[in-house]
């Protein structure tokens, strides 16, 4: 197959000539002048004709002997490649479709900016900015030479890549609602940046389409954030198909707790999970007990402390009070906001209700204590601030199951 030339007129107009004959033909009738900027269809680098060619080897002929520039008319476009029955309309080789391209590219990288400041404002590891960051770095150098006409190839291969890991591999590995919406989306974002990048030939209609198709998977994302991050129960459920899949590995077979140890039990219903409390997910690993309830984003822990007797902890108070330090210590604006007499373990069993920030996160919480002896008994239980009144009635499921023997623990 012959080469194809795209060229461009002093005016900026740019044609394709089929093979390298028209580009002749044209030189040898006066159309074009041996300073006309040519390149290779496909390639990105421009040329004078005398710089490609050595053209004093072409006859050249015109009325008064000179070489002449003069701008095709509409009739001559056939002769650059477009025949009369192909029926291109405003499909001419542009550049507007790799331009739309870049400029949307930027727009990205701004929106990937505004990621990266709300993982900032709300205290994340600054792992969690990494790949954010990468594909901030990538679109904006990427979205710079696609605004130069260049790159298209790379920006394709950006595409591609993008819709396999963050489109269909990412979904799978959260396995939540959340994960899925955002994967549909993300495969929907490459497509609009296809059908901006394949081929030269582009119709501002495409381009149109091309562009409106990436900001339909914004405002897709944006829309499902939104909806999933902000809307209670749709938050819980994606959460909590998280929680399930990231606790998976380190959740026990049954659902009866025993400790002989502390003389202390519980059966467990089975929408609740019994974890190992030393875990990577939840680290409790002073905890005799660590069940959750991902749909109600509770988590409830059973520790059990024994107190000297120098330590002038004689009842459930003074232990509370002797657990302010370590909360204020850890915590910040932690607010006991009642306490009350409850059925737990014994009758002298107490439960505060408190909330605290940790970590950028609100948290509301609940902690109910008993005494045996000089052992304090704790079952504690939080979740993040809105979701308390869902997660206290499943906090007192399991207040009523545990069992505390009278017995002092086994020494």
């Amino acid at each position: 197959m012959s080469k194809q030339y795209k060229i461009s007129l002093s005016d900026g107009t740019e044609y394709v000539a089929n093979d390298i004959t028209v580009v002749q033909r044209l030189y040898r009738e006066g159309r074009v002048t041996d300073t006309l900027l040519i390149q290779e269809l496909n390639t990105s680098r421009w040329y004078q004709l005398n710089q490609l060619f050595d053209v004093s080897k072409w006859e050249t002929t015109s009325t008064n002997g000179s070489v002449a520039a003069a701008a095709p008319s509409p009739e001559a476009a056939e002769l650059y490649g477009f025949s009369s029955d192909a029926n291109r309309g405003l499909e001419k080789p542009s550049s507007r479709g790799v331009r739309m391209a870049g400029f949307l590219l930027l727009i990205n990288a701004l929106l990937n900016f505004a990621t990266l400041i709300l993982i900032a404002s709300r205290g994340f590891r600054i792992d969690d900015a990494v790949i954010p960051t990468i594909v901030l770095t990538i679109d904006v150098v990427a979205g710079i030479h696609l605004l130069r006409g260049e790159w298209r190839t790379f920006a394709l291969v950006r595409m591609g890549i993008g819709a396999v890991v963050v489109g269909v591999l990412y979904p799978l590995y959260l396995n939540t609602p959340l994960g899925y919406v955002i994967g549909f989306f993300n495969l929907v974002f490459p497509l609009g940046f296809l059908i901006m990048l394949y081929h030269e030939h582009i119709s501002i209609i495409r381009t149109i389409v091309g562009a409106g198709t990436v900001t339909a998977s914004w405002l897709g994302i944006i829309a499902a954030s939104v909806l999933l991050v902000n809307v209670p129960y749709f938050k819980r459920a994606n959460d909590a198909r998280l929680l399930r899949t990231m606790i998976a590995p380190y959740v026990l077979a049954n659902h009866h707790y025993n400790d002989p140890i502390v003389n202390a039990s519980a059966n467990v219903p089975n929408d609740w999970l019994l974890v190992k409390p030393n875990n990577p997910v939840v680290p409790r690993p002073q905890a005799r007990m660590l069940a959750i309830h991902p749909e109600s984003d509770c988590y409830t822990v059973l520790t059990v402390e024994w107190t000297s007797p120098a330590a002038n902890i004689d009842t459930i108070d003074d232990f509370y009070g002797s657990q302010q330090l370590e909360f204020n210590r850890v915590t910040s604006g932690f607010q006991e906001l009642s306490r009350d007499f409850v059925h737990f373990g014994n009758d002298s069993a107490k439960r505060m209700e408190a909330k605290w920030r940790r970590q950028g996160v609100n948290y509301h919480g609940w902690f109910s204590v008993c005494k045996v002896g000089s052992y304090y008994y704790e079952l504690s239980g939080w979740c993040t601030e809105g979701n308390q009144d869902v997660a206290k009635v499943k906090f007192q499921e399991i207040e009523k199951l545990l069992v505390i023997k009278t017995s002092l623990p086994n020494q």
